[in-house]
């Protein structure tokens, strides 16, 4: 519904930080909007995905985090402290957390009501478990 308002409203280029998977605009506003192109178009609403540090990240990225001088106002030496990332990659899309999410619970919820599972999508299951950690 938010891209038929969107298109109706005159707006030429839409920017998003995050997908939505699940949305439902592409397949049915092909006449009016263009997702994801190549080259824009002139006469589609083009979405387009953000290219740049998401603004929930910008201050993990860019905070210094650490004092950079002692008491005495002298530089600390950043070398010896021993390095370490400043952030770790972290599942940050709806479809990782939710696939994350089902893939843990569902077992659960098997073993919880006693129902017996395929041994060929138990594996599946548990696949799916492994790679969303």
């Amino acid at each position: 519904m938010c891209a038929r308002h969107i298109v109706a409203s005159g707006i030429k280029r839409v920017v998003y930080v995050e997908p939505y998977p699940k949305s439902k605009a592409k397949p049915l506003h092909r006449d009016s909007i263009s997702v994801d192109p190549a080259v824009p178009s002139i006469d589609l609403v083009n979405f387009e995905p953000f290219e740049g540090v998401a603004p929930r990240q910008y201050q993990d990225i860019f905070d210094a985090g650490e004092l950079r001088k002692d008491s005495e106002g002298k530089a600390v030496d950043w070398r010896g402290r021993g390095g370490k990332p400043r952030f770790l990659r972290f599942q940050n899309t709806y479809l990782d957390i939710e696939t994350a999410i089902v893939s843990s619970e569902i077992p659960r919820l098997i073993k919880a009501l006693n129902l017996g599972m395929p041994g060929s999508v138990k594996a599946s299951l548990e696949n799916d478990h492994e790679k969303a950690q």
